[in-house]
């Protein structure tokens, strides 16, 4: 009996000295963070400040580069692009006319789908097709058949070109039949407009003069079709100042 109980004393002796750590260690521990909650805030205080610090520093590095590209010539800026005189040709003037009154919106955009191309119609009055611009008929052309001729180049269909200056684009298809070509990327023909559609000789060469007038800049594309032959054909045109 006297041997359990020295046992039971060993552990209860022994649950006490445990419980004595453990609370020692809790309180070093609240202790401890107690001291670094202090230092944190200090820490987080002088961060604040040197950051406060280097703001001005920061300021006025913003403000000396805006100033020096203020003072940098900008040689590479687009230049304006004229505005069309309404009075320059009539298929400008007709352009114009469909822009403000909401009619013949063929006229107006190369998304629009053109009018069907009438054979009979257009040997009859050729100047009444020719006369009008409309870009979406660079979207039309012949289906493909063994009886059905391919529109085909007769000029580079890659060019290099300065600001200003103009190029001839041909292509051959039937003769004395309408071949139409538009620019993707400004630019214009000899009619002041992106698109215009031309007769082809009595040899089947069809000729657009383009011409890298303002606002043109970089590259650009053409895409000419005709309704008679099969295909459509793409320049690509790379401008310099």
């Amino acid at each position: 009996m006297g041997a359990v109980m020295s046992d039971q004393s060993k552990w209860v002796g022994g649950g006490v000295v445990v419980l004595a750590l453990v609370a020692g260690t809790l309180a070093y521990a609240s202790t401890s963070k107690s001291r670094r909650a202090p230092e944190a805030s200090l820490t987080e205080a002088a961060k604040s400040v040197r950051s406060s610090a280097k703001r001005p520093a920061a300021s006025r590095s913003i403000l000396q580069m805006d100033e020096k590209l203020e003072a940098t010539p900008k040689s590479d800026a687009p230049d304006l692009v004229d505005r069309l005189d309404p009075a320059s040709s009539p298929q400008v003037a007709e352009v114009f006319d469909a822009i403000n009154s909401g009619e013949a919106p063929e006229l107006t955009g190369p998304m629009i789908p053109a009018p069907a191309f009438d054979l009979e119609s257009y040997q009859q009055n050729p100047e009444a097709y020719l006369s009008r611009v409309v870009p979406g008929r660079v979207w039309q052309s012949a289906q493909p058949s063994a009886d059905t001729p391919r529109l085909a180049t007769q000029s580079s269909l890659r060019h290099a070109m300065k600001k200003g200056e103009s190029i001839r684009l041909q292509l051959l298809t039937d003769p004395e039949m309408p071949v139409s070509f538009m620019a993707t990327d400004l630019g214009t023909f000899s009619n002041g407009l992106g698109s215009i559609t031309v007769a082809a000789n009595s040899d089947g060469l069809a000729e657009a003069i383009f011409t890298a007038s303002s606002g043109s800049a970089r590259s650009t594309k053409v895409l000419a079709a005709s309704p008679v032959t099969s295909g459509r054909v793409r320049f690509d045109i790379s401008i310099s100042q």
